[in-house]
């Protein structure tokens, strides 16, 4: 997550901003949003009453970049300058949200 655009993403895998970051930008070497242990079935979030696609959905417009979900059996590697997906990540478009 650290070598995309931001790590706002983070939140859709659990992780709480507890020390109140207000600059998320990470390294920007991939031009990509990140979403690691993704659980496809998972339920709604309760603090936002989105599922965590509605939420991916949401940052992927807001940022103008792909949102790649992956669960624990899924990866992305950058080699010699082409992504490369091993499992079944989801991938969300910014230009696929109305």
């Amino acid at each position: 997550m650290l070598l995309t655009a931001n790590i706002e993403t983070a939140a859709l895998c659990g992780d709480s901003n507890t020390v109140g970051l207000e600059n998320l930008k990470a390294l920007g070497l991939a031009d990509l949003l990140f979403v690691p242990h993704v659980v496809h079935s998972q339920s709604r979030d309760q603090s936002h009453g989105l599922s965590q696609k509605q939420r991916a959905k949401q940052l992927a417009k807001r940022h103008g970049l792909p949102v790649y979900l992956c669960s624990d059996e899924d990866a992305l590697a950058i080699i010699d300058g082409y992504l490369h997906c091993f499992g079944a990540p989801e991938l969300i478009l910014p230009e696929a949200i109305a």
